[in-house]
């Protein structure tokens, strides 16, 4: 039981590392659309400062949501599935907020991760063979 733990830890903290690697990118991109897309609201020289504050941000989403979501919604699928999806879906919530409310860039980004993870839950089948059990002929039914 414990090396059950220990691998669910595991698995969990990758989960959050790579959330975290792709929160910080994510989040900054959210952030330059927002300021992008709402002129005059700070000076050229907070910009910097605040892309740094949206790539924290994006970490601490990406560190939260990332293992949450793989947990719940995720199991079935590839990590690079995963991962390319669900930035697929920040990506264009970031962009449909830019183009429709700019100052709530940030929830329409959410919102494509959670949209895209739930999609992705909806389209992979539930695997109907037990993944531990060693592959055979007979399992692959190759004759």
């Amino acid at each position: 039981m414990a090396t059950s733990l220990k691998r669910i830890f595991v698995v969990t903290a990758g989960l959050s590392a790579i959330g975290i690697a792709c929160g910080i990118v994510l989040g900054s991109i959210a952030f330059w659309v927002e300021l992008w897309r709402i002129p005059g609201q700070t000076a050229p020289e907070d910009r910097l400062r605040l892309a740094l504050l949206g790539a924290a941000g994006g970490a601490l989403f990406g560190a939260v949501l990332a293992p949450i979501v793989a947990w719940i919604f995720l199991r079935r699928v590839t990590i690079g599935r995963a991962i390319a999806e669900t930035s697929i879906g920040v990506l264009a919530g970031i962009a449909v907020g830019g183009l429709f409310q700019p100052q709530l860039t940030i929830l329409y980004a959410l919102g494509g991760f959670v949209a895209a993870g739930a999609r992705l839950w909806a389209m992979v089948p539930e695997q109907s063979a037990d993944l531990r059990e060693p592959i055979t002929h007979e399992r692959l039914k190759i004759n």
